[in-house]
């Protein structure tokens, strides 16, 4: 009679109903100590293969599933849930706790308190799938990926970080980096201690330690150089062996490519510089034309050439027409 309630319920879309699910051992047990007021009292579903409800269903207490159980609408469980084979649902609301072998929900899951998985140790183990591409992994010691196709499983290297699409997908030695950013040290493999953040940040670094790029397409094709600092939009985005730059402004040394121990403060600052070594520029555009000069220092002035050595220029001419110094 209670079987025959129940599939009335589901037929009705209203299965509201307290239920106790026991193992076989415990149905046994029951029925060798229990006298038959105690079973009267105790709602019993025992399927051994599939349960499939076509509206809405509850369960207050704990439920296991052997097999397969399929619910067209929404299931809501008060207990704990142990799964098996597959449970498939429009949504899914847990207040306990739920193991599954696999889990298909079609629209919503909602989770009362934690949700306790394996840490990543194959791309099927522990990550986070949307629609076929992983999108979250801490595969290694230490590291964390979030983002489509970060990251990767054949890594070594320890201590780092990625959010954004392609975030660190090379890195295999590497370690201490952190990537903000789509494509941010996508390429970088055995590089450590980098920094990069915006889009396309050292995205071509491969195996240079050292370098901090902040602002997109900051130091984005530099491959081996070193100990690198870009802030701003394609700062030093030409660099590619370089070492010891500094760039802080919008296209500061934007063109530099193997030129070293340059300082630029300011929009466009050393702009054009490629080879040049050893200069200091501050200001808007300060010592924009140098291109492959070195050893000058601009503050808040242009250049007289392209080539120019040696030289300290201070001020705008016409613009600037006294100057003072104590001593």
């Amino acid at each position: 009679k209670k079987l025959v309630s129940v599939i009335q319920a589901v037929e009705a879309g209203n299965l509201n109903i307290a239920i106790d699910v026991y193992s076989e051992e415990q149905l046994r047990e029951i029925a060798e100590n229990q006298d038959d007021s105690f079973r009267d009292q105790v709602q019993i579903i025992h399927l051994r293969q599939k349960l499939y409800a076509m509206e809405r269903s509850k369960f207050f207490q704990d439920v296991e599933f052997k097999d397969e159980a399929s619910f067209d609408k929404n299931v809501s469980f008060g207990g704990n849930v142990s799964i098996v084979g597959t449970l498939s649902a429009g949504t899914i609301s847990i207040n306990e706790t739920v193991s599954s072998t696999d889990a298909v929900i079609g629209c919503d899951l909602t989770v009362g308190c934690n949700i306790s998985m394996n840490d990543s140790l194959t791309p099927a183990i522990g990550n986070i799938v949307k629609n076929g591409v992983n999108v979250f992994s801490n595969y290694g010691n230490n590291n964390i990926f979030v983002g489509p196709n970060s990251g990767n499983f054949l890594l070594t290297g320890t201590d780092s970080a990625a959010l954004g699409a392609n975030a660190l997908s090379a890195q295999t030695s590497g370690f201490q980096n952190t990537a903000v950013g789509s494509n941010a040290l996508m390429s970088n493999s055995t590089g450590g201690n980098n920094t990069a953040v915006g889009f396309n940040a050292l995205a071509a670094n491969t195996t240079a330690p050292f370098n901090t790029a902040i602002g997109s397409g900051a130091l984005h094709v530099n491959t081996l150089g070193t100990n690198n600092s870009a802030l701003g939009f394609a700062s030093l985005a030409s660099n590619t062996t370089g070492n010891n730059n500094t760039g802080m402004g919008f296209g500061s040394l934007a063109v530099n490519t193997i030129g070293s121990n340059n300082t630029a403060f300011g929009r466009n600052s050393l702009s054009s510089v490629t080879t040049g070594n050893n200069n200091i520029a501050i200001g808007n555009g300060a010592g924009a034309i140098l291109t492959t000069g070195s050893n000058n220092i601009y503050l808040g002035a242009a250049a007289a050439g392209i080539a120019e050595a040696n030289t300290i220029r201070i001020g705008v001419p016409g613009t600037q027409t006294a100057f003072f110094t104590a001593g």
